[in-house]
């Protein structure tokens, strides 16, 4: 198995957030992303694929909506450290 330090080789953008794949295969993909203040991601629209959040360090606003197409535990896994 692969480790690797995430908080190590992270870049930013003044202008948009940057992700970098961390991950990828045929069931799925794990981006790291890097913001800076006041920048935003798209809202993530595919109801097939669920999104797990790992906050490394800082803060911000999580608007999420829960589908009643999917169960609750796959529509939003959000952990902050």
């Amino acid at each position: 198995m692969e480790s690797l330090n995430l908080m190590e080789g992270i870049k930013f953008n003044d202008s948009h957030p940057i992700a970098r794949p961390i991950h990828v295969d045929k069931n799925g993909r794990v981006l790291q992303f890097a913001l800076k203040p006041g920048q935003v991601l798209k809202e993530h629209s595919s109801a097939s694929s669920p999104v797990y959040l790992l906050v490394l360090k800082g803060e911000g606003v999580l608007k999420a909506a829960v589908t009643l197409k999917q169960p609750p535990e796959r529509a939003l896994s959000l952990y902050i450290l």
